[in-house]
């Protein structure tokens, strides 16, 4: 038996358009991590050789000690000036006359929207440190949905032919639909998680650049070689238990992390959950996140706003457009039946049928899920937990500290969680890799590009002026910032030691 979840608890506290999706079906999305030669013709090689590369181009800055992107567009930043800063020449100036040759050189990162730790709304963006779509080698169409595209590209300055999924949105259809707080809401969430690397999820893809044009938004994640669940439900009719128990283990641990954050996802499905080259999940798509401020994680919306997709909906949602952190745990107990069985629990075409079901029919099982073997009977238990139909008494409730009741379900007593959150457990099926695009739909695949061919800059009083992010900056800026911390910190406690020296008691006669 694995490791229990209570030893993991303070760690984690620290789509295409498819036939099934008839309505609420939101863009595809397929993001991840893969590698692939940088010639377009060549997509129909074997992608063999490339899958124990990670999603990063990484070189270390031996003088800075950071991590960086070698296709990413570096600063100019000084890293001797940085590295001199406590050279004993300075000892005999105040702490604040010693660290501002360091501070001049982070401040330009403080005040970069990549530090992520500002407001985006109020930020100026320094387009040194940004990419543009010229940057960029579009190689394939992944997929298509009601509010824009995602493409399959190349960093033309990567050396090494870097895959990655930029998604691209047409501002006028955000601006119509209402959704440019939404918009701004997925843009924060990934800053934020960027700012904070070392304790972030790793089932989560990585958000490595963002801009905009006079007309469209581009967001730049990692690739997924493995195309989305959906996609292998559909291949497979039915999951394997033990793989789909390992997928809903990851899928719990990432909502765990996000919720001890204040996040609700608010659009878990198979769509939005895609496989790596090594056959662990990523989630996907974060426009639909809400960002709560109740103490208890419990809000209604105030103007009855439904989002979602129609067969992950949970009753209170579709009752009274209630949401909580609940409504991600009754997503998880549908996405998990239909790895099980290959439909989500009261599947119909007749969508009335469906929010029927949801809100009144009760949970059955089919016969091969129905044995009385432990093994069965906790699945069933899991299940009939997350899908209770009152949000309060479902499994995982309505408070972040709900997640410490899911994971130590025993549903998952084969789970070792400390191997999990580093990723360690080996999936036991790895999607097919025999070219870098075979677990995509071909009706996508085969489509004309219709890309920018002369796309205008964005204008300084455009709404979207904040949308422009590089993760590796952010990442530099945010360890310079710790190093500035920590020279403070040692110029504060040299200052003390000196003055302790100095109070040196007089002799009375």
């Amino acid at each position: 038996m694995g490791q229990t979840y209570g030893s993991l608890k303070t760690a984690i506290s620290g789509a295409s358009e498819s036939s099934r999706r008839p309505v609420n079906s939101d863009i595809a999305t397929v993001y991840g991590q893969g590698k692939l030669v940088s010639e377009p013709a060549l997509l129909e090689s074997d992608m063999s050789s490339f899958q124990s590369d990670s999603s990063l181009c990484i070189e270390v800055d031996r003088d800075l000690n950071i991590e960086t992107d070698s296709c990413a567009s570096h600063s100019s930043l000084s890293a001797g000036s940085i590295s001199g800063t406590s050279s004993s020449g300075s000892l005999g100036l105040s702490s604040v006359e010693r660290v501002n040759s360091f501070s001049s050189d982070v401040s330009s990162f403080i005040d970069s929207p990549t530090a992520a730790s500002r407001n985006i709304s109020s930020s100026s963006v320094n387009s040194s440190k940004t990419v543009n779509l010229n940057d960029f080698e579009i190689l394939k169409l992944l997929g298509n949905g009601s509010h824009g595209k995602v493409y399959l590209v190349r960093h033309k300055s990567c050396p090494s032919g870097q895959l990655y999924a930029m998604k691209e949105f047409k501002k006028k259809i955000i601006v119509s639909k209402g959704q440019s707080r939404q918009t701004k809401t997925e843009l924060e969430i990934h800053m934020s998680l960027a700012q904070d690397e070392e304790s972030t999820c790793p089932y989560i893809a990585k958000l490595y650049w963002a801009f905009n044009t006079r007309k469209r938004l581009y967001m730049v994640f990692e690739f997924c070689s493995g195309g989305e669940l959906y996609h292998h439900i559909g291949q497979r009719g039915r999951i394997p238990i033990d793989l789909a128990r390992l997928y809903a283990a990851q899928i719990a641990y990432t909502l765990s992390f996000l919720h001890r954050r204040g996040i609700v996802y608010r659009d878990l499905k198979p769509e939005n959950l895609v496989l790596c080259a090594d056959g662990n999940l990523n989630l996907v798509d974060f426009g639909l996140c809400k960002v709560y401020e109740s103490s208890n994680g419990y809000e209604k919306e105030k103007d009855g706003f439904i989002c979602g997709t129609t067969e992950y909906l949970s009753p209170e949602i579709l009752g009274s457009g209630q949401n909580s952190l609940s409504v991600d745990w009754w997503a998880l107990g549908m996405v998990l039946y239909e790895m099980l069985t290959g439909l989500p629990p009261w599947y119909s075409y007749n969508q009335n049928m469906v929010i029927n079901g949801i809100l009144h029919r009760e949970l059955t099982f089919p016969a091969y899920l129905s044995d009385d073997s432990l093994e069965m009977r906790n699945l069933r238990s899991f299940l009939q937990g997350l899908l209770t139909k009152n949000p309060e008494q479902r499994l995982g409730g309505v408070s972040p500290d709900g997640a410490d009741a899911v994971l130590s379900h025993p549903f998952f007593d084969d789970i070792d969680w400390d191997e999990l959150a580093g990723k360690r457990i080996a999936p036991p099926f790895v999607p097919p890799n025999d070219t870098a695009t075979c677990n995509f739909d071909e009706k996508f695949l085969s489509m004309k590009l219709d890309v920018e061919t002369s796309p205008e800059c964005c204008l300084p009083e455009d709404e979207f002026s904040y949308f422009f992010f590089n993760r590796h900056e952010c990442i530099r800026g945010r360890d310079l910032f710790r190093k500035y911390e920590s020279q403070m910190l040692e110029y504060r406690q040299q200052d003390l030691l000196r003055t302790e020296k100095k109070q040196v008691s007089i002799p009375s006669f």
